[in-house]
């Protein structure tokens, strides 16, 4: 995390964590839509995850915004069913 202190306060970057669940198709396809809980003041670096091990596909940041973002997966083997995922955002903004 990046900060500094000046006239006495600390000041960082926006660093959030965020999960959720995709409900996938029978091809292993799908996306979720995840809000950030403190809007970011520009648009964020995103990096996604599954939650599970031994999964396989493809997951990325679809559409990533100030206060949220989209993962979509495609080719999961996680076919017709849920998918835990997740994603950290990272805004250098300090505040």
């Amino acid at each position: 995390m990046k900060g500094s202190i000046s006239s006495g306060k600390f000041y960082a970057g926006n660093n959030q964590a965020v999960k959720g669940t995709i409900t996938t198709d029978a091809n292993g396809d799908g996306t979720v839509s995840l809000t950030f809980r403190q809007r970011m003041k520009k648009v964020p670096v995103v990096i996604p995850g599954i939650q599970e091990s031994d999964i396989t596909g493809t997951l990325v940041a679809k559409t990533i915004t100030q206060s949220g973002v989209i993962l979509q997966v495609d080719g999961s083997s996680v076919t017709s069913s849920e998918l835990s995922v997740g994603a950290i955002a990272f805004d250098d903004t300090y505040f």
